[in-house]
């Protein structure tokens, strides 16, 4: 583990409730790199994911690539994946951002819903991507809810991790969905809490009059008042994705328990004033020769915006973090 205090917070959002509200308003670079291609990757009988490309003009099949995974109520539109790809292209890497299925171009595309556990659906975008572009290095960077699912489906591969998987990168991850839960559900959160809840409902709400042979309705005590992130888990997130309850999903999704099987380089980043995500669960992390942990102590919910002004990167100081972590190699 290693600490580091080299980021400083910009002064308008010292605290890390500020960090995270700010990191999705706060005014966002775009370079224009790149041009974007859309495709669709089967997950069988369950229907497609889609995915957008942002390829470099020079690039060439066999260089490097990586894959976005937003995260909570997010898409291939969120700010942290889209200003990552913007600055991967720069650097002459071939940038994919998923969506998780159901969110964003990939409403009505597939059944079910995505939450934390979903491994299995960014696996099938890391195969196809393998397939489409043989012998190209692929780095996965999972952002929050996308970084557990991300971390997760390393650690699946376990001794049969792909040579091409080089390495993967989570970002505020909750590794501990319990101990996430209950952080969320305190009184200081609760904002946070009925935030991400209510977003989900609409979602859900949305999603199953559009496409109800592929999203089951909602409870009708759902449709009206605010409910919990932690009781939406319960009564409608396990039991439509075959969990028996929402303990059950946490204990059966979260990556904690097996972070040690990954066989890749992997980074992950964290901070101790996360409203989100308890810092404790990352400090029971035994050193592992693979691993790079960095633990900050501010940022908040994957903001890091920063008090120093970067030229290539803005106030965003996780952006240049994570892309010279991945082009290291």
């Amino acid at each position: 583990m290693s600490r580091n205090d080299n980021f400083l917070p910009h002064w308008l959002v010292k605290t890390g409730q500020l960090q995270t509200v700010a990191s999705v308003f706060w005014p966002q670079p775009d370079n224009g790199y790149g041009a974007s291609e859309r495709s669709l990757v089967s997950i069988g009988e369950e229907g497609h994911l889609s995915i957008v490309q942002t390829r470099p003009q020079d690039w060439q099949p066999g260089q490097r690539i990586v894959l976005l995974v937003h995260g909570l109520t997010g898409s291939e539109l969120s700010t942290h994946p889209v200003r990552l790809a913007q600055h991967f292209a720069r650097r002459g890497v071939l940038a994919i951002r998923m969506n998780m299925r159901g969110c964003g171009p990939g409403a009505g595309l597939a059944k079910g819903i995505y939450h934390s556990g979903r491994s299995e659906d960014t696996r099938a975008v890391l195969e196809w991507i393998s397939q489409r572009f043989p012998g190209s290095p692929i780095t996965q960077i999972g952002i929050s809810l996308g970084g557990n699912a991300t971390l997760k489906m390393a650690a699946e591969f376990s001794k049969n991790h792909p040579k091409w998987l080089e390495g993967v990168v989570s970002v505020a991850a909750p590794i501990d969905l319990n101990a996430s839960s209950h952080r969320i559900s305190s009184p200081r959160n609760r904002l946070f809490d009925f935030y991400f809840a209510n977003h989900l409902v609409k979602h859900v709400q949305q999603q199953s009059q559009l496409h109800p042979d592929k999203v089951p309705a909602l409870p009708k005590s759902f449709r009206s008042g605010k409910i919990s992130l932690a009781r939406f888990d319960d009564l409608y997130v396990a039991p439509v994705s075959g969990f028996k309850s929402g303990l059950h999903y946490y204990e059966m999704c979260s990556s904690l328990p097996l972070l040690d099987s990954i066989r890749c380089r992997h980074l992950l980043l964290a901070s101790e004033d996360d409203p989100v995500i308890p810092v404790e669960t990352y400090r029971t992390l035994p050193q592992n020769p693979h691993r790079e942990l960095l633990i900050t102590r501010k940022g908040g919910h994957a903001g890091y915006i920063s008090q120093k002004l970067d030229p290539e990167y803005g106030r965003f100081w996780m952006d240049r973090l994570i892309v010279e972590w991945v082009m290291r190699v």
